[in-house]
């Protein structure tokens, strides 16, 4: 008798390890958290517009000279 028990306890156990472990990987799959960080990001830009808009400025000056350094270099690979 006390086997069956154990056995069924240790079913039950290995069943909820299991259901939590499913909740871990849709917790973390990566079209939730893609959605999770696009929702904070959201957040921090309506608290802080400024720095948002000073990054972005940033982002594009760097982007813009990286691909204008790229187009005028005169490095000769020959």
């Amino acid at each position: 008798m006390a086997l069956e028990q154990e056995l069924r306890r240790a079913e039950r156990s290995r069943d909820q390890v299991g259901d939590y472990l499913d909740e871990l990987e849709q917790r973390f799959a990566p079209g939730n958290l893609a959605k999770v960080g696009a929702a904070l990001a959201r957040a921090s830009a309506r608290r802080h517009p400024v720095a948002w808009a000073i990054g972005a400025a940033i982002g594009v000056t760097a982007i813009a000279g990286i691909v204008t350094w790229a187009l005028i270099s005169s490095d000769n690979d020959e």
